[in-house]
């Protein structure tokens, strides 16, 4: 596993417009965390990439502060989060969380260390439309592809650190692949020589 890799200080520098994410890049495997901070009524949103070969297996809850202990996570698979900051904001108990990937509202104490991947699809708040019945994503952990990340807090300040855990997707050894190549040969074999008895019992 590789060094944890910190992409954002503590400094409310991430973008605050859900089509305008903040772009941190394609992400390493092993753990790569993400701090921010927002003011009161405040949001973050950024965007990052899994690369093919590789897997998005955990969303850890590092730390949170803030005098109200909970805000707002929500991932979409796309390069830009589909509801906008105002809706969010002001009407934001229309969702039915079928808009986007999945959500949830973080920040308790009960929450800190723990991944919050396979519960962002079974809360009261969103079922996501990625995310099956039991809360576990549909497909397993989240593959290759493009994934933008919206979190907000209509009280007071806020700041939180999330570490992203990467796994790398296991591949079949070139031992396997050559036991495969050897079952494939013997089936052509095996149909080439079926092919001509049969050829053969015609006459």
């Amino acid at each position: 596993m590789s060094a944890l890799v910190t992409y954002v200080e503590v400094n409310e520098s991430l973008s605050t417009e859900s089509a305008n994410p903040t772009d941190l890049g394609a992400f390493d495997v092993g753990l790569n965390r993400v701090e921010g901070g927002f003011p009161a009524n405040g949001n973050d949103v950024f965007r990052f990439q899994i690369v093919p070969g590789q897997s998005l297996t955990g969303i850890l809850l590092v730390d949170y502060s803030s005098h109200f202990n909970r805000m707002f996570f929500a991932i979409e698979n796309d390069t830009t989060f589909p509801v906008s900051e105002d809706t969010l904001l002001f009407d934001g108990n229309s969702l039915s969380g079928d808009e986007f990937l999945g959500g949830l509202l973080v920040g308790t104490a009960a929450q800190i260390g723990t991944n919050l991947l396979p519960r962002i699809g079974n809360n009261n708040l969103f079922i996501g439309r990625g995310f099956a019945a039991d809360g576990l994503p549909a497909e397993g952990p989240l593959g290759p592809g493009d994934y933008t990340v919206y979190l907000q807090q209509t009280g007071p300040a806020t700041t939180y650190k999330l570490d992203f855990q990467v796994s790398a997707v296991a591949v079949p050894e070139p031992s396997s692949f050559a036991m495969f190549g050897l079952a494939a040969c013997g089936l052509i074999f095996q149909r080439r020589r079926q092919k001509r008895t049969s050829k053969k019992r015609q006459f």
